[in-house]
Parts: C-alpha cells; sequence; structure tokens
C-alpha cells in the first residue's frame, strides 16, 4: 500500500473513532435511534462532520433529528405535492416553520451546510441532508436508510421500488445541476437532474459535546 494510501486510511479510521467516541460519551444516553423526541424530531445518531468536502475539519459533533414525515409542498403549483425538484424542495425547506423549526434559507448543498456550521450561521434549521445521512457510510452506520424500519421511522419512509428517491444536498461530482438521490428500497445512491422529481425527508443538527468536554 502506497504512502497516500495508508495515510487516508489512517485519517479515515481515525475519524471512525472519533465519532464512535463522541456518540458513546454523549449526553445522549437520553436518546435511542428513532426514538420520537418531542420538539426536536426523531433521533438518528450523533454525527462527526470533519470528512466534509471543505478541505478542512470542523471540530464539531451534532444529534441529527429528522422530521417526522417526508416533506410536502405547500406553495404555488407543488401544493400537496410530495415528489419535488430538487429546488423546490430547497425552498420549500426554506419557508417552512415545520414541527417547531425554521426552515434553512442558507444551506442549499452539503458544501454551504459546511460553510454555515464553520461560520456559527448554522442554528439548528431544517435542512436536505447530505448523502451520508441518508443512505450511510462508514462513518454515519445510522442513514435514514439503515433507521427506516427502526422506532417512529417504521412506515414512514417510502420503500416502494420506483417510488422510494430521496434527495441529498450532495452534488455529483463535477456538476452544478445533478444531485445525488437515494432509493431508500436498497439505499444505493444514484446521481439525478435537480429538475426531476424525488421525495426529501429534512433533518436538523443540533450541536453538542461529550460529557468530557462540557462544563
Amino acid at each position: 500500500m502506497s504512502q497516500l494510501k495508508t495515510a487516508i486510511k489512517q485519517a479515515r479510521s481515525a475519524d471512525v473513532i472519533l465519532a464512535e467516541q463522541a456518540e458513546a460519551s454523549f449526553d445522549a444516553g437520553l436518546y435511542r435511534r428513532g426514538d420520537a423526541v418531542p420538539g426536536k424530531g426523531i433521533y438518528m445518531g450523533a454525527w462527526y462532520p470533519d470528512h466534509g468536502i471543505i478541505g478542512e475539519k470542523l471540530g464539531k459533533v451534532f444529534h441529527v433529528f429528522a422530521a417526522p414525515e417526508d416533506l410536502t409542498g405547500k406553495a404555488g403549483t407543488v401544493a400537496g405535492e410530495q415528489l419535488l425538484r430538487y429546488r423546490e424542495a430547497v425552498e420549500e425547506v426554506s419557508i417552512k416553520r415545520w414541527h417547531g423549526h425554521q426552515g434553512s434559507v442558507r444551506v442549499v448543498s452539503e458544501k454551504s451546510l459546511y460553510e454555515a456550521i464553520r461560520s456559527g450561521k448554522y442554528q439548528g434549521e431544517w435542512i436536505i441532508p447530505p448523502l451520508a445521512l441518508v443512505a450511510g457510510d462508514s462513518f454515519v452506520p445510522y442513514g435514514l436508510y439503515n433507521l427506516k424500519d427502526t422506532g417512529a421511522f417504521k412506515g414512514s419512509l417510502i420503500v416502494t421500488p420506483g417510488a422510494s428517491y430521496y434527495w441529498t444536498s450532495t452534488r455529483a461530482s463535477g456538476t452544478t445541476s445533478v444531485m445525488m438521490a437515494v432509493r431508500m428500497a436498497s439505499g444505493l445512491s444514484s446521481p439525478v437532474s435537480d429538475t426531476e422529481k424525488c421525495r426529501c425527508r429534512p433533518v436538523r443538527l443540533e450541536e453538542t459535546k461529550p460529557r468530557s468536554l462540557q462544563p
């Protein structure tokens, strides 16, 4: 294995360890994955988003809460629709005060989420989740797909083949108009034009710290 590959593997392993330690030592013995937490949402887990796409570590850990239902269009021609174009989903999230929280007007992509976290402008609003929080990955073994049959999630996510694609805020590599979407029936992700229609399950993040770091 080359020195570069070894370094990358070690860095990823370190991030996984930090995420596991953070979750294990949280005040989040308060929550279990799949719990419907009043005033917050359905608990997904603890997320350590330091492997983001902005090329720097954020040094923050968040509890992740999902909305208890899929996004439904309220404005104009998409009223009542659950299949939305990406830009329609972004607009719907941004104008909603939904389940006790406002949607974010700043976060329109995964990159803008990391920038808002870094600058301190993200304050726990609803957002379209990045790919890792929908499909799950080695850092996040509890994406929406992983939790679809857990607790309050059970029966609330559409898994019908052909109708189960969910938007993520992650852009397909090298594009500005193609987003990644996840098929909830299988957990597989695919690039989808932002003019196509998919479902959306917003999430929100609450920053927290391991007990050892709390005052």
